[in-house]
């Protein structure tokens, strides 16, 4: 499960985070799972990318860019077929506005602006379980996520991902 989150959110989207854990769950919070030297931008792309939900936590603050970006790319995994669930979660002092005004609107919200944290993470908990139980399950091939000098071929669409600006140059 990714969770994406404003930074002024970051007290309480780590709480539910860590409220997640469960056999069988695994939460991606950006501030435990990138270690310092590492190109963060690519490790939350590809934990992004392996995520079968990703929990979008609304607050005060407007979406930046990076945040539409990552709703973005999880919008297009669903286009191409992975199953990744997108889950808007509305923390206190959430605007009902920035849902409604992004691409967010299309999906059913989880309303946690009211009740103590352990009353939103036990509500989360019940979500996420319930997407992760219903989403279809992806079998894996074992294989390199390289090719080597080969040239990428259509069956290996998935390991093509985060060359959108080096396509688009090429393109141009």
């Amino acid at each position: 499960v990714f969770f994406d989150y404003s930074h002024q959110d970051e007290e309480v989207a780590s709480v539910l985070a860590r409220g997640l854990a469960a056999p069988g769950v695994h939460a991606f919070f950006d501030r435990d799972e990138i270690a310092p030297g590492e190109q963060w931008r690519a490790v939350i792309e590809e934990a992004l990318f392996h995520s079968r939900a990703l929990v979008f936590c609304v607050g005060a603050a407007p979406l930046s860019d990076w945040r539409l970006y990552a709703l973005q790319k999880a919008l297009e995994s669903r286009e191409r077929g992975r199953p990744i669930a997108i889950v808007p979660a509305l923390l206190p002092k959430a605007d009902e506005g920035i849902v409604r005004g992004s691409a967010l609107a299309d999906f059913a919200w989880l309303d946690l602006r009211e009740g103590g944290p352990e009353e939103a993470i036990e509500r989360l908990h019940r979500t996420v379980m319930g997407v992760l139980q219903s989403a279809p399950k992806v079998e894996a091939e074992a294989r390199a996520p390289y090719v080597g000098q080969q040239a990428f071929a259509e069956h290996q669409a998935d390991l093509f991902f985060g060359r959108e600006a080096v396509v688009e140059a090429l393109l141009k």
